[in-house]
């Protein structure tokens, strides 16, 4: 009898389950929303009003709804329901310096939530590859203070063109920072903190210095050069024109030795002809006189 009254409870039992089964298809059977894409800026300014749009979709096809976090004590910024493949774009800017995450997901219709996209932006900061980032809270485009990942504080910095870093904020600068080339460097071991800084402003003050150098050792290289080569070019038309000087005058000599025989030869003839006009005869008695003589 007992079995029997257990097997009669088995019944119902069963068929309660199978409701619950079905009911979980049928509520498993919704599919969330895509995992958003995000495009944005991903440095900027305070102040200044960035933009960020959104874009997922509804594989059932299901209305869906965009929510924006931005990181700061800003209130979260939602959309209307929207067509499933619709955009959405949200503005936000921010007052204070720092590091901050730009969250958006999606729901649809259905309750469903997609995977969160986030987007890191640094305001008035800049990373220092795998150390941190340093930051510009007062937004004169100097950069007052540290973020270390390390110890996970704030810490204060030198302010040159090479930013000095103090990781672990034990009061010893640990790495020098470029802002202008990315270059980090480590401090050699045992050095302190006003060799340091020392050696930092050495290193800005050499480097323009250095550039001058060059560039004078380059303007008087230049000079020499140019000097040589006019010198030389100086002296080879000094030796063309000698030799055409030379050549010229000896045209000039063999001209003079050409009319001195042409004036020969014309003394010459004319000395013949005055001896020979003096033997001719002047008159017919000179003739005669010539004759009878003959």
């Amino acid at each position: 009898m007992g079995r029997l009254l257990r097997g009669k409870k088995l019944i119902p039992a069963l068929i309660t389950l199978s409701l619950i089964f079905s009911f979980n298809v049928v509520a498993d059977s919704n599919t969330p929303p895509t995992k958003p894409v995000l495009i944005g800026v991903n440095s900027g300014k305070i102040n200044t009003t960035y933009t960020f749009t959104a874009l997922s979709t509804d594989l059932d096809e299901d209305q869906i709804k965009y929510a924006f976090s931005f990181g700061d004590d800003s209130e979260l910024v939602f959309s209307d329901f929207l067509t499933s493949g619709t955009s959405y774009t949200a503005p936000h800017s921010w007052s204070h310096a720092g590091l901050y995450k730009v969250n958006v997901n999606v729901k649809d219709s259905q309750n469903s939530f997609s995977d969160t996209t986030e987007l890191t932006i640094l305001i008035n900061a800049k990373f220092c590859g795998f150390l941190g980032y340093i930051i510009d809270f007062d937004n004169d485009e100097i950069y007052d203070n540290f973020y270390s990942n390390s110890s996970g504080e704030i810490v204060s910095i030198e302010r040159f063109d090479i930013y000095l870093i103090d990781v672990d904020n034990d009061g010893e600068y640990d790495y020098r920072y470029n802002t202008s080339t990315g270059d980090i460097q480590s401090f050699t071991s045992g050095d302190n903190t006003e060799d340091n800084v020392q050696h930092g402003f050495d290193y800005v003050l050499w480097m323009p210095l250095t550039f001058l150098v060059i560039l004078v050792c380059i303007v008087s290289l230049f000079f020499v050069l140019t000097f040589k080569t006019k010198k030389s070019n100086d002296k080879e038309n000094k030796t063309a024109t000698s030799l055409y000087y030379l050549k010229d005058k000896k045209e000039v000599d063999e001209e003079k030795i050409v009319l001195a025989d042409n004036l020969k030869k014309d003394f010459d003839n004319i000395v013949f002809e005055k001896e020979f006009e003096t033997e001719k005869p002047k008159s017919l008695k000179d003739i005669e006189k010539y004759i009878d003589g003959l």
